[in-house]
């Protein structure tokens, strides 16, 4: 998510208080009713960040699903060209894969590395936005709780009005 997006949120998710005169209610009902206001507008806003996000997220997964499947068809085409494999070397991936690299030549290699370095891209971008989506799940959260108490001191403050008018 956008920094200025994030920075702008959080801004206006401050209500001015009003704590010098005890005689005024600890906040403007029209601040109040302005952030709620705001409250909905944001509301709808980082539901479409998280719908993009989430779009994002799994364009993300399905190409990090098929790099893993192109190393993997690269792995057995090189493993098919070695004459003799030992046992040894299918032992557990790791030694599958290091078994492979010395004995793949140097293009097999390099085709190798590429495919690994774009993996290790998606890895990281695939990190970046399930980040970006819990701090828009954590935004949501808090604006709920706002809003919530928004409308309590809005309720409270009518019955504080009716009481006095009576």
């Amino acid at each position: 998510m956008r920094k200025e997006l994030i920075d702008k949120f959080w801004q206006e998710m401050l209500i001015p208080t009003q704590e010098d005169d005890p005689s005024v209610a600890f906040a403007n009902p029209a601040d109040v009713a302005r952030s709620l206001i705001k409250s909905r507008n944001w509301s709808a806003t980082i539901v479409q960040e998280m719908i993009d996000v989430s779009a994002e997220l799994k364009n993300c997964k399905r190409n990090l699903r098929k790099a893993h499947k192109g190393l993997s068809g690269l792995e057995a085409n090189i493993l098919i060209g070695i004459e003799h494999t030992p046992t040894t070397a299918t032992k557990n991936n790791t030694t599958l894969r290091a078994f492979i690299r010395q004995n793949a030549n140097e293009e097999q290699l390099k085709e190798l590395q590429k495919a690994e370095e774009k993996i290790e891209a998606l890895e990281q971008a695939l990190l970046d936005f399930d980040t970006s989506y819990g701090s828009l799940e954590r935004m949501e959260r808090a604006l709920e709780r706002s809003t919530s108490w928004l409308v309590q001191y809005i309720n409270w403050h009518k019955f504080e009005l009716r009481e006095l008018n009576q």
